[in-house]
């Protein structure tokens, strides 16, 4: 069957599941890479966040650009603590680990949402996002995130996971509360299925910031 012939839902899936394939393949191939390149993609990336962000008229003035400028220091935050895992000794496997958690956690929320369905959990904020989606996908990345840990001699991965997982459900939210109060679906279409650079790593974001705090505590 030819991808246009599926039915809308099933497409999306398609594209973010595709999407989200070859990026992982990329932060990998990034991950192998020297420190120096991961800082300079993480600061084009920066670079192409503000942009979607503050391109939009809305997001230059009254309180919606105050809620984008705090957005955007969260946007800061967590691309600046993907930079320090990176470039810390011995942590290329914990950012990975955290890469992938998020992505299992993104993708089973899509997937499973769409396939159970039921009630939303903040309808106005984001209407496609369900309980069943939600929860589904927290349980199949701390799943992946508990038997697979780099630190789990350290602390317990599977509470380690459930963090990291709902850390990236909250960015997730946090991202869809800021594109309501800006009117807009997405922040770009630069990713098939996602939008832009900020709908694919609005979870990883907070997911990397909660991940930092906690190292900080160890």
């Amino acid at each position: 069957m030819e991808l246009s012939t599926l039915p809308r839902d099933s497409r999306n899936l398609t594209h973010r599941v595709v999407s989200a394939c070859i990026l992982i393949v990329l932060c990998l191939l990034i991950l192998r890479g020297p420190p120096l390149l991961f800082s300079i993609l993480s600061l084009c990336v920066l670079a192409r966040s503000a942009y979607e962000i503050f391109s939009l008229p809305s997001a230059r003035s009254g309180r919606t650009g105050w809620l984008c400028a705090a957005f955007f220091l969260m946007v800061c935050g967590g691309i600046l603590c993907l930079m320090i895992l990176r470039v810390r000794e011995g942590e290329r496997s914990l950012l990975a680990w955290l890469i992938a958690v998020v992505c299992t956690g993104d993708i089973s929320a899509y997937g499973i949402g769409s396939w159970i369905g039921g009630p939303k959990i903040f309808p106005h904020t984001s209407p496609h996002k369900t309980w069943s989606g939600s929860l589904g996908g927290v349980a199949c990345a701390t799943v992946v995130g508990g038997f697979w840990c780099p630190i789990a001699d350290q602390v317990n991965p599977f509470i380690l996971s459930i963090g990291v997982a709902l850390a990236g459900v909250l960015g997730d939210y946090v991202e869809s509360f800021v594109k309501r109060r800006l009117a807009v679906k997405d922040f770009g279409f630069l990713i098939p299925g996602h939008g832009g650079v900020l709908d694919r790593i609005d979870s990883l974001l907070l997911a990397a910031l909660f991940l930092c705090g906690i190292l900080c505590r160890m």
